[in-house]
């Protein structure tokens, strides 16, 4: 072994003075140059964002329901399926929700749900955010 190399377990000795290349990394670290994939930094890194995005855009997986206004003509079912979608509500405390619009109606909904809500609320004559 020489001087300046060191055995890694499973791996043979590397040179760690070369320049070119970069030690072996252990399985579960994939980029020797990003932070939160290497538990020993070697050379300055150069990705700012996660391995696992690496260059695309994060896809938004929760979503808030907001309801901004009503028709006044459908305010009674819009009053109903408000008190169906919180949990534990009551007529009354629904009807407080729908005149105190626009108000969060959900918060950290899956997509698709989120989606089902607010086709259902617009066929009764609501408007409805996904944000």
């Amino acid at each position: 072994m020489s001087l300046g190399s060191w055995k890694l377990a499973g791996y043979d000795s590397v040179d760690i003075y070369s320049k070119d290349t970069d030690p072996p990394q252990h399985p579960r670290n994939r980029h020797a140059s990003c932070i939160r994939c290497s538990s020993r930094r070697r050379r300055p890194s150069r990705r700012s964002s996660s391995c696992r995005r690496r260059g695309k855009s994060p896809e938004q997986t929760e979503f808030k329901v907001k309801l901004e206004k009503f028709d006044a003509a459908a305010k009674a079912k819009i009053i109903r399926e408000v008190k169906n979608i919180i949990p534990g509500a009551n007529l009354v405390e629904a009807k407080k929700f729908v005149e105190s619009v626009p108000k969060v109606l959900k918060e950290g909904v899956p997509k698709e749900e989120a989606e089902k809500m607010k086709k259902m609320l617009e066929e009764l004559g609501a408007t409805v955010i996904l944000e």
